[in-house]
This record gives structure tokens, sequence and C-alpha cells, in this order.
């Protein structure tokens, strides 16, 4: 049989929801004005256990806007309008806390229908808030992130890729223009990458200056895509462009940065009609751009692409060599005119073809190897096989140094220093050459790795010096032995005074730092003559000798020293 709870233990048993729910109670009298907040009611406001809850204590609490909605919210309810009192809003307490409730409440009516009383309760709901707030919060940061590129502050790919979808549904006419850093590691590695960082978003501001703002868009690490609709003066952009970007230095806080770069332009409708082909042919201009020798701004023309496919098609090609091993050393004797006798050789990569000869030219496929990240296995190839034909010689009692060339970014390749490594006794007769634009550009750790060559004995030298942008704070800094002096500055010796004048400065500077110098590209005996007089009698170049194979080599060296 049903036993209904009596008035007190129906009061205990909302005691207890109160606590557990943390629900607060309330009654007002409509009659006699009066208020009763339960124990829960009262910790929400504030109040303290013995103080007495009042209509007037809760309007106390809540401000200005908040009344006139509770106000409005009693007149509707007292007037049959609606059901419930049910509101959510901020109070404000003695101890300065914002508190957000949700109060619910509704009429109890007497006998002659006439409204006695308002019962409810009230909700802490402030939690609750905190985190609807944290929610919008990380969904909007979450859509920003979408849409936006946070480091440029400039709409993204994804956002590129809606807006140009919308230009091509509006017919209209349009320039893409892709743009690409070029070599922007170096900035990284020579100033660090928070300023690289900085040079971004420098940029990026510059580049909306130029193309107006919401026309610029971060397309990759180190690429941007400007797309202009409506353009009435396009080379008039392309020129500042070129101005501003190819001429003129960029100002980051207190540096001057010169940043290279190179840029592919493609017109909508005339060049392509999908956004396929729009962003495929302004990848193929700025790929075209960049094959050239200085930095280029050029428009999309149809034979770019089929340029482009020979340049893949000979990518393939050097992996297939490098597969058949068929890059081996040639050797080019360095002559000690001083001396009378052969220095040593340098280690010069060739590409063999079937016949057993030569196919390409050196400057032509290594500049390709190293776009594509394949010189270090090239280099790998060239210096493994040296090695063994140079401990070959100086096994057989041949007094001669060998000196290989060598990329930097090399030695982050597993197993390139474990090759020298293997050749520990002879390693003090051995020079590793580094390009000058390398030296300029190499990291800390770059050249933490040339000292540990330098500890096992190795020697390092400088190729192409002066050709690049070196300083005298470069020489005295980085771990070096020698410089090699390149063949652009002898090649009017010795008539030219100027180049006279040049290689006499270059020589007292290896004077000043202890340094060996070896000339390059020695092709006339009175070039020779007149560096010999001067005191630069270590020489290598077609005078003295072609770069040969290493059987070639071995009857050269044998006749020769």
């Amino acid at each position: 049989m049903d036993k209904r709870l009596d008035k007190e233990e129906f009061s205990e048993i909302w005691r207890l929801a109160e606590e557990v729910g943390e629900i607060g109670y309330w009654e007002w009298d409509l009659q006699t004005n009066e208020t009763y907040w339960s124990e829960q009611k009262k910790k929400i406001y504030g109040l303290e256990r013995m103080e007495e809850g009042s209509f007037e204590t809760f309007l106390s609490v809540i401000d200005e806007e908040t009344r006139q909605l509770v106000e409005q919210e009693i007149a509707q309810v007292l007037a049959g309008e609606k059901e419930f009192y049910d509101l959510q809003h901020r109070i404000f307490l003695r101890n300065g806390r914002e508190v957000w409730v949700h109060e619910k409440g509704y009429l109890l009516y007497d006998e002659n229908g006439e409204p006695r009383k308002m019962v409810g309760v009230v909700l802490d709901i402030t939690e609750r808030k905190r985190l609807e707030k944290d929610l919008v919060f990380h969904r909007s940061k979450s859509s920003y992130y979408e849409n936006f590129d946070p480091l440029t502050r400039l709409p993204n790919r994804h956002a590129f890729y809606r807006q140009l979808e919308q230009a091509i549904s509006e017919t209209g006419h349009f320039v893409l223009i892709m743009i690409d850093l070029e070599d922007f590691g170096s900035i990284n590695n020579i100033f660090g990458h928070r300023f690289g960082d900085r040079v971004l978003a420098r940029l990026a501001r510059k580049l909306e200056e130029l193309a107006g703002r919401g026309n610029t868009y971060r397309y990759g690490a180190d690429e941007f895509v400007l797309l202009i609709r409506d353009l009435q003066d396009t080379e008039g952009l392309l020129s500042r462009l070129r101005h501003h970007l190819f001429d003129l230095p960029l100002q980051v806080e207190d540096q001057s940065v010169t940043l290279r770069f190179n840029a592919g332009v493609i017109h909508f409708p005339e060049d392509a009609h999908t956004l396929t082909d729009l962003i495929s042919g302004a990848g193929t201009a700025l790929t075209y751009a960049k094959s050239q020798p200085h930095s280029r701004i050029i428009r999309f023309q149809p034979y770019m692409q089929e340029r482009i496919s020979r340049t893949y098609h000979g990518v393939d090609a050097l992996y297939q060599a490098i597969e058949q091993r068929a890059f081996v050393p040639y050797y080019q004797p360095i002559i000690d005119l001083s001396g009378g006798k052969v220095l040593g050789v340098e280690a010069l990569a060739r590409w063999i073809g079937p016949d057993g000869h030569p196919i390409s030219e050196p400057d032509r496929f290594l500049p390709l190897a190293r776009e594509h990240r394949l010189i270090h296995r090239i280099d790998y190839q060239i210096i493994e096989q040296a090695l063994k034909d140079f401990s070959k010689w100086r096994n057989a009692g041949l007094d001669i140094r060998l000196s290989v060339n060598v990329y930097l970014d090399d030695f982050s390749r597993a197993g390139f220093s474990a090759l020298f490594r293997r050749y520990q006794p002879k390693l003090k007769h051995l020079i590793v050459e580094v390009s000058e634009q390398e030296f300029l550009t190499c990291s800390k750790a770059e050249r933490e790795q040339l000292e540990i060559l330098r500890n096992l004995g190795i020697q390092i030298s400088i190729d192409d010096f002066g050709t690049g942008y070196s300083s005298l704070r470069y020489l005295h800094a980085l771990p070096i032995d020698e410089i090699k002096i390149d063949r652009s500055f002898i090649e009017d010796l010795p008539e030219d005074p100027q180049s006279k004048d040049l290689v006499h400065v270059i020589k007292n500077i290896g004077e000043i730092y202890g340094l060996q110098c070896v000339v390059e590209g020695v092709e006339r005996e009175d070039q020779s003559r007149f560096l010999a007089s001067i005191g630069l009698p270590r020489q290598q170049g077609f005078l003295f000798a072609r770069p040969m194979d290493a059987e070639a080599c071995t009857q050269y060296l044998e006749n020769n020293c």
C-alpha cells in the first residue's frame, strides 16, 4: 500500500536534493511580499545562513538591464501570458564575484483563482557558462586556424581555394600570381628561425601593401599567392612587385634583409579556365622562373610545361644513374711550381654513359641534382670511390694529397661522416673543399661538423673564393686551411691591372690568416708565370692536365711524382 510522505519527510528529501543537486528553493508571497529562501538559495546568492533573503535583496544583486527583464518576465507570468518565470542572468555578490544563475518559477493560486504565491528554484550555472564561453572561443579559434595562417595573419591555402572558386564562378577577369622565396632556409640558418618568422610576417604586410588588403594568401611555408580581381593595370602591379621585392631590401626591425624571389603569373580566362589548370599553370610558370639564372616574374606559356617535363625526365635519369653507380671521379692534378712536383689531385664528378664516356657536363647535372635533393647521393659515390683510389696511390708510395668537394648538408645524411673515418691514417693528406656560398650560409651544427673533420686531420678549403659574399669576418670565424682563387680573377692576367691588384689582395688576405692559396683555371703559360712570380705557385688548370679517369690518373702520377 502506497505511503505518502508527510510534510516533515518531504522537507528532508527536498533538503537532500538541494545539497546533492546544489539547487536552491524560494517562495514569494504576493499578498504579504514576504519571501523564503532555502539554505542553498542563500549560499548561491552569497548570504550568511542566518540572514533572511528578500525580493529587495534579489534586486540589489542584479544590474539595471537584468532588473528590467525580471520585471517584464514576472509581469507576463502574472498576466497569464507565460506559464513559467524562466531567466538566466548574472548576479554580483558582495565579495565582487560574478555568478550566473538559472531561475525558474511558477504561480500558486488561492481558492478564488487569484495568484497567491510564486515558488521556484535557482541553479548556479557559472561553470556551465564558462565552459560554453570556452567552447565558443575554441570553435572560433579552430575556425580561424582553418582559414588563416597565425604567423602572417593572412588567409591560408584553404581560404584561397574557396576564393578562387568564387572568382571563377563570377566569370570576370582576374590574375593569379604565385610567389616563392628562393633559399629562405639561409635566413633561418644565419639569423635563426624567430627572425625568419618575423621576415615572413613583414613580407606579408609588404605584399598586402602592394596588392591590396584581402588579395594576398599564404600558400605554403615560403610561398604566397596574389589573387587580383578586375585589375586594370597588370603590368603596373608586376612592376611594383619587381621594384619592391627584387630591387629593394626588406626592413625587418633594425635589419636590412635582401630576399630572392620568383613568381609565376596566370590570367583568367585567357590562360586557363578551371581551378586545377590555374594552379597548375601558375606553378609551372613559377617553376620555369626558378630555373632561370636570376629572380624572375614570368607569365605562363604552354611551352613551359614541355620544358619542365624534360627537366623531370632529367631527374628520372639522375635516379637511374645513381642506382647504376654511373657517377665516378675524374681527377685533375694540382701542381706546386715552387718544387716542380704534383701536389695532389682534385676529384671531380663525371656522369659516365654505357660507352664509358662522360655524357653530361657537371654544371648541368649537379645543379639539377642539388635542386632535387640528390646531390648527397652523388657526392657519396664520388668520395667513396675517390678515397679508394687515393688509398691505393698512397699505398703505392705516391706522396700526393686528395681534394674532394662536398655540400655541408651532406653531413646530415646517415653514414656520410663515417665514410671518411674508414681512411683515418690517410686523412691528414685529405682536403675537403666547400664553396664560398656554402660557407656563408652554414649553420652552427655544420661548423661543428667541419671542426670534427679537422680534428680527424682533414684540411678545409674554400672553393671559388671571391665570387660570392665572403668577408674577413668569415675567414676569421670558420675552420679554414686553404682558399682556392676562382678562375674568373685570372682570365685577364697578366695584362689587366685591376686583375693583378685583385689577385694580390686575395694572396695577402691568405697570408694574413695563414692560409694556403691554390689558383684554379690556369690555362696559359703567361698566367702561370705571373702567378708564380707573385708567390702563388700552387696552380690547377688545363695548362697542366685535363680531368682524367682513375686509370689515366694513375699513369700520370707514376710518370710525374
